[in-house]
């Protein structure tokens, strides 16, 4: 958790905009999506131009179980998507506490 909390500190710190947690959640539920669907981490990881958060989001996912249901696939997509989200908007928030 606290490598998460890093790795969102230093991309909430790069990109300040409101929009940067719409970056994590389009992030965090492509990949998770692609380890439900069978992706391999190799070929995730071998997608070229992709930053330091791109492949610690891709690791924490690799990391969950696969399911094979789709119901359980969906709702896995849901919560790790809902985790990455969450952890932004509480760093936003203690980023904004800091600044005033």
């Amino acid at each position: 958790m606290r490598n998460l909390l890093l790795a969102l500190v230093i991309f909430v710190l790069s990109v300040p905009s409101a929009k940067s947690c719409d970056h994590i959640v389009s992030l965090s539920t492509a990949l998770m999506e692609s380890r439900q669907s069978g992706v391999s981490l190799v070929d995730i990881l071998a997608i070229e131009g992709t930053g330091e958060l791109f492949v610690f989001i891709a690791k924490d996912a690799y990391r969950q179980a696969k399911f094979n249901s789709e119901s359980l696939q969906r709702q896995a997509v849901i919560d790790f998507t809902d985790q990455w989200y969450l952890a932004c908007l509480d760093e936003k928030s203690d980023k904004k506490e800091e600044d005033e």
